[in-house]
C-alpha cells in the first residue's frame, strides 16, 4: 500500500468506527451485551488509547527509534500477512497489556472520546504524509503482542485493529 492508501484507510476505517459508535443508543453505549466483553464505550477508549500510542511513538525522533528499537531490514509485511499474524497471537491467547485496558467509561464521555480518537487519527495521517516510504519500512516501533515492527506494519495493525473492534460491536448488535 502506498502512504495514500494508507491514509485513506485510516480516515475511512477511523471514521466507520466513530460513526458506528455515534448510531448506539445511550442506553446501551455503556452496557455489557455479551459476558466477559467490552461494552461499547470500553472498545472506543481501547482504539483511542492504542491509536495514542502509536501517535506518540510516531512523535519520537528517528534516531531515537532507533537506538530504543533497532532498524528493519527495509522491508515490511503485507497487510495480509501482517493481519494474519495478529490473528495467530490472539488465537494463542494474546490480550491487550494493561496500558491499553479500557478504562470504565460513562456516558459523559462520550463525545470527548470520540473528539479525542478524531484528533488522533489527524495527527496519524499528518505524521504519516511526513514519512519517507523507506523509512516506513526502516524504523521500527514496539508493538504489545508482535513485538518490533516497522511503521509501515504498525500503519496496517491500526487500520486492521479498528475494525477488529468494529466487527466486536457487530457482534454485540446482534447478541
Amino acid at each position: 500500500m502506498t502512504r495514500s492508501d494508507i491514509k485513506a484507510e485510516l480516515e475511512r476505517h477511523h471514521r466507520h468506527f466513530l460513526e458506528r459508535l455515534r448510531e448506539i443508543p445511550d442506553s446501551e453505549f455503556t452496557v455489557e451485551i455479551a459476558e466477559d466483553k467490552w461494552t461499547p464505550a470500553q472498545q472506543l477508549d481501547h482504539i483511542r488509547r492504542s491509536a495514542g500510542g502509536f501517535n506518540v511513538g510516531l512523535m519520537m525522533p528517528k534516531t531515537l527509534m532507533r537506538f530504543f528499537f533497532g532498524t528493519a531490514d527495509g522491508s515490511s509485511r503485507s497487510y495480509d500477512q501482517l493481519v494474519s499474524d495478529y490473528q495467530k497471537v490472539l488465537d494463542e491467547g494474546g490480550t491487550a497489556t494493561a496500558k491499553y485496558l479500557p478504562a470504565s467509561v460513562n456516558l459523559n464521555q462520550r463525545q470527548q472520546l470520540c473528539t479525542e480518537l478524531e484528533k488522533i487519527t489527524d495527527n496519524l495521517t499528518t505524521r504519516l504524509m511526513k514519512l519517507r516510504d523507506e523509512d516506513m519500512d526502516r524504523y521500527r516501533l514496539p508493538h504489545p503482542l508482535l513485538g518490533k515492527i516497522s511503521l509501515r506494519e504498525m500503519f496496517y495493525f491500526t487500520i486492521y485493529h479498528v475494525q477488529h473492534h468494529e466487527r466486536q460491536l457487530d457482534h454485540k448488535s446482534a447478541s
